[in-house]
């Protein structure tokens, strides 16, 4: 069988919330996982950044990865209003001179609605910065859609999609050709297959959802697919390049 390259988009090492004793926490843990599970490279985000200090947990990520040509920052993004994190404008500077082409989300006691991120999405749209975008943190399907359509040209990985939402899934895939899915929950019956036959592998980014769930059972469902090897490759790396070559700044 062909060995797909893998550029894992859903990656986190740091410590967080639940530790289990195998859970890794630095970065030698974590390509130690990554080595066993074949996946070649990643778009890490640091956990002290989403519970901790984002400013200087994002800063701190580059530092630690800085060395380490596997690996790719992502930063975490949060509201700017009250002053203890870069406007939208000086946050892409910042991101230009670390080298960061992604951002997430982290939990929080704020919304993601347009009065309050409005300013962020606009910037990562004009700069076509990818938005990985965990489920869990809008809430629902209806947020994502009302993200989606106030900013069109935005490209949103979602991230914790499961196989009971397909129905939702299925119908933002068909309005919004910038919306793609991680892998790391797509756990369906022939999930990666039937929507590879409905919209195209070009729709699907690899994730493994490590160190939160297991990265094994995301490079199985992916090597084993019945789906094209052509596919396989624009699913396990192809179009995660594609996205961040396409940044501009």
């Amino acid at each position: 069988m062909k060995k797909i390259e893998l550029f894992d988009c859903e990656a986190s090492f740091g410590i967080g919330g639940y530790k289990r004793e195998t859970t890794p926490v630095t970065k030698e843990e974590m390509l130690s996982k990554f080595d066993r599970y074949g996946i070649d490279s990643a778009l890490m985000r640091y956990e002290y950044a989403s519970t901790g200090n984002a400013r200087m947990g994002n800063l701190e990520l580059c530092e630690v990865i800085k060395n380490d040509a596997r690996l790719f920052p992502v930063w975490y993004a949060i509201p700017h209003h009250t002053g203890e994190f870069p406007a939208p404008a000086e946050l892409a500077r910042l991101m230009t001179e670390n080298g960061v082409k992604m951002i997430s989300l982290p939990g929080g006691n704020w919304t993601v609605a347009e009065w309050s991120c409005g300013e962020l999405f606009n910037m990562l749209s004009e700069h076509k910065i990818p938005l990985l975008l965990p489920l869990s943190r809008v809430g629902d399907f209806n947020a994502v859609h009302n993200i989606l359509k106030a900013h069109k040209e935005l490209r949103v990985i979602l991230t914790g999609v499961g196989y009971t939402v397909m129905r939702d899934v299925y119908s933002l895939l068909s309005m919004f050709p910038n919306l793609y899915i991680s892998t790391s929950l797509y756990r369906g019956f022939e999930g990666i297959e039937d929507t590879v036959e409905r919209f195209g592998a070009k729709r699907l980014v690899f994730g493994s959802g490590m160190p939160n769930v297991s990265g094994a059972s995301s490079v199985a469902l992916l090597t084993y697919a019945r789906i094209s090897d052509e596919d396989k490759a624009l699913i396990g790396s192809g179009n995660i390049k594609r996205l961040l070559s396409e940044v501009t700044f």
